[in-house]
């Protein structure tokens, strides 16, 4: 399929603005791409929602939504009835979304009553409009002669199939509909109420659900005291653990206009999460549940863990992944560090992309390589719930979230079902526990800071600025050291030493000896 003229050049426009913005987190630029995003839609909107939730306003650029008459048109040409007939009123868009807009109707259920129900209409030709935006990244894609994508053997072919294959259910509301009905059955099981589809007023390009009071994260965050927006993040929280590690079930858009929450006022405040949006939700296979609760599970315990045999489950290329085999018990803490710590954690401490990128530099791109579609599709989604937390400047206690899901698997069964690789990596027992600077001068102990190991990350934040120049004269780079260090993994050992001799008189000098070690 061609890419129109005007097409081509928006796209083009959106790629070299979207590369200065990330440079220079302008506001004026990030404005312009919402626009050129609300104009275009589809993936070029789905992306700006994914990197900047809280700048996406709950009523996005309506002078590009549909108008009311055209979309009683819509409804009737698609549902092939006289929208009178049916419906008493419907509202302005409440909506307006990557691949369709949300209005507020009553539907007809009697001679004199009628029921609220929420009507997503389609764009016009969005599915061209998403074509024409696949088949740019595809160019785009084949035209990277250098970066990570092609240095790393990256195969984003596949993470492309995987995007194109999500789009084309969500732009069939037939696929929502049978998400919904999925969800619904799953929560019959709880007292959770769940949204009823009209399946009678559903079709590809129209879903109707029931209306469902209730408000949005930017209400939450602007109008909730600091409890009730804890209490509103621990229910989002434990729901999508049940989704994750019970139903194997989840949203995998977790944008910020796809939950509201209801809060009944009495003398303790009650919080239900509703999710409203049904286009893209994921299957998670059992082995993976299995092996990513183990992974979670074991490194909270301490226990040793057959890293390689329960990441092959989860579905990364073992062949790449032994590469780090040495370094997977330290970049799994990281990864589960909110996981691992018994009390409220503050998620901007957590600083992941910078502590990776201090333990794999630019290695860190083979990793992702490893992982197939299906992960990152479940590292997306994830992302996007840390996004809401953070917004809503709350911590919670993610450690007790996840035990309460503990009776749902055998750990020692899952670990028998593993395939096992013999003395392929350090096992947490082995590894260091604590980073140690210890500095004497003339013999005596001057300073001694104990950390804990994962410290070793940030080591050049820790050490003091005259041995940072002693290092510059001696030739020696502290990155390298680190990376050398870890090629055999986060173990207990010297990581340098140094010593320097100052001066005080003829007679007299101080003899200054500075460690570094594990232990």
């Amino acid at each position: 399929m061609a890419i129109s003229i005007k097409k081509h050049f928006n796209l083009l426009k959106f790629s070299l603005l979207f590369k200065k913005t990330l440079k220079t987190n302008s506001e004026e630029n990030l404005n312009e791409l919402i626009c050129l995003a609300s104009e275009e839609r589809g993936i070029l909107y789905k992306l700006l929602q994914h990197l900047y939730p809280e700048k996406i306003p709950a009523m996005q650029n309506q002078h590009h939504s549909i108008d009311k008459a055209e979309i009683i048109s819509i409804i009737e040409k698609e549902l092939k009835l006289k929208f009178y007939d049916h419906f008493t009123s419907i509202s302005e868009p409440i909506i307006c979304a990557s691949i369709g807009q949300v209005h507020k109707a009553e539907l007809k259920t009697g001679p004199a009553s009628y029921e609220a129900v929420a009507i997503k209409i389609q764009y016009p030709n969005v599915k061209k409009s998403i074509n024409s935006q696949m088949q740019f990244l595809k160019l785009a894609a084949a035209a990277a002669k250098f970066g990570p994508i092609s240095k790393w053997n990256i195969s984003i072919k596949s993470h492309l199939l995987q995007i194109e294959a999500r789009l084309n259910e969500e732009l069939d509301y037939n696929h929502e509909l049978k998400n919904l009905l999925i969800v619904k059955n799953f929560n019959s099981h709880s007292n959770k109420k769940s949204i009823t589809p009209f399946e009678s007023y559903c079709s590809s390009q129209i879903f109707t659900q029931s209306w469902v009071e209730g408000v949005d994260l930017k209400f939450i965050e602007k109008n909730w005291n600091d409890n009730d927006r804890k209490l509103a993040a621990e229910q989002l929280i434990e729901n999508y653990m049940k989704q994750i590690f019970k139903d194997g079930f989840f949203q995998g858009d977790t944008n910020f206009s796809n939950f509201i929450f209801q809060k009944t006022s009495g003398g303790h405040s009650e919080i239900n999460v509703q999710w409203i949006d049904f286009g893209n939700w994921c299957t998670l296979p059992q082995e993976v549940q299995k092996s990513l609760y183990t992974l979670i599970f074991q490194t909270i315990k301490g226990d040793d863990l057959n890293y390689l045999g329960h990441f092959e489950k989860i579905g990364f290329d073992i062949t790449k992944l032994r590469f780090f085999q040495n370094v997977l018990p330290t970049l799994v803490s990281i990864l589960l560090e909110p996981f691992l710590i018994d009390r409220p954690y503050d998620l901007v401490n957590w600083e992941l992309e910078e502590r990776i990128d201090n333990l794999l530099g630019e290695n860190k791109w083979w990793f992702r390589s490893s992982g197939n579609a299906g992960f990152l599709e479940l590292m997306k989604s994830f992302v996007g719930i840390i996004n809401i937390l953070k917004f809503l400047r709350v911590n919670i206690n993610w450690h007790k979230q996840f035990l309460k899901l503990s009776d749902q698997f055998n750990i020692v069964s899952i670990n028998q079902q593993i395939p096992i690789y013999e003395n392929s990596i350090p096992s947490i027992s082995n590894l260091a526990k604590h980073l140690v600077i210890h500095i004497f001068k003339n013999s005596k102990e001057h300073v001694k800071i104990e950390l804990p190991a994962t410290s070793f990350l940030d080591l050049e934040n820790f050490i003091p600025e005259d041995i940072k120049l002693l290092l510059v004269e001696r030739s020696l780079d502290i990155q390298k050291i680190k990376f050398n260090y870890l090629k055999n993994g986060l173990v207990p050992g010297e990581v340098f030493s140094l010593e320097k001799t100052d001066s005080i008189s003829d007679t007299e000098s101080v003899i200054t000896k500075f460690h570094v070690y594990l232990i």
